[in-house]
């Protein structure tokens, strides 16, 4: 990195005449005199625009080679992260250009060295370039937190789920829809929103938002739990035909165990 910490400094020598401008003081009687000298001072726009180019191929030729380096690195990061899971006792599934770790999928561009943490497809944590696998870690248990953080209590999940299907059902059965105990599942997402915010204002609590990876998190979480739910008051998951699925409107399960394959799923019934 050196090399652009030099590209940076050369930078700020070509535009150093540019930056006393930023000091001048116009309500200063001598300031109108200042700012004619500046502008007399300054090089012409054909060496200044030489410069800069000069510059900008050089700082292409850092960039290039520092690029290449994490490349070259970013094998050897991503084998030390997952090298440390495992010995850890993180369940981890390799998969192309991706590797399941635990509940988070760690997705991998190769060619530039960066990375991100997803939950069933939906985005934790945004591309960022991988410097270590060290600092891959680090992210990593950081995720891990965010997930943890955004779990519900079970007790509330069954009351907050079953609330969100009851009353789309009552929905369908008022619009004559067919099958109305089968709920889309996208439907049950929003709804499910609702009624979080609703029992946390009638709790007089802070409203707890759910962006749709915490849905899907806590979704998992009620369905690994579903023997310790009762029957009168216990969810379902229902697949959907191929052209529910290819017009968006299934929802990804079954994320919290690597070993698990992820399933769609596009209705919730009782």
């Amino acid at each position: 990195m050196e090399d652009i910490k030099q590209s940076i400094k050369n930078l700020q020598n070509i535009t150093r005449c540019f930056g006393n401008f930023e000091k001048l003081d116009l309500k200063k009687a001598e300031g109108l005199l200042e700012f004619e000298k500046l502008v007399k001072s300054l090089p012409s726009g054909e060496i200044i625009g030489k410069s800069l180019d000069e510059w900008r191929i050089t700082a292409g030729v850092a960039i290039d080679k520092n690029m290449a380096a994490r490349r070259e690195n970013f094998g050897r990061f991503v084998a030390e992260f997952i090298r440390a899971q495992r010995e850890a006792k993180t369940t981890v599934r390799e998969f192309n250009n991706a590797w399941r770790v635990g509940s988070v999928e760690m997705q991998l561009r190769a060619e530039q060295a960066s990375a991100q943490f997803t939950y069933n497809n939906e985005v934790l944590f945004k591309w960022f370039p991988i410097a270590s696998g060290e600092s891959l870690s680090k992210q990593f248990a950081e995720v891990k937190k965010q997930l943890e953080d955004a779990a519900l209590p079970l007790e509330k999940l069954i009351d907050v789920f079953w609330a969100a299907y009851e009353f789309l059902k009552w929905k369908r059965v008022q619009r004559n829809d067919p099958n109305p105990h089968v709920v889309p599942a996208q439907d049950f997402y929003r709804e499910v929103r609702v009624a979080l915010a609703r029992s946390s204002f009638d709790a007089k609590q802070p409203a707890k938002d759910l962006p749709k990876w915490a849905f899907l998190y806590n979704l998992d979480r009620y369905l690994s739990s579903s023997g310790q739910i009762l029957q009168n008051k216990r969810i379902g998951t229902q697949a959907g035909s191929q052209h529910e699925v290819s017009s968006g409107k299934g929802i990804i399960i079954n994320g919290l165990d690597a070993n698990q394959d992820y399933k769609t799923i596009c209705h919730i019934i009782a």
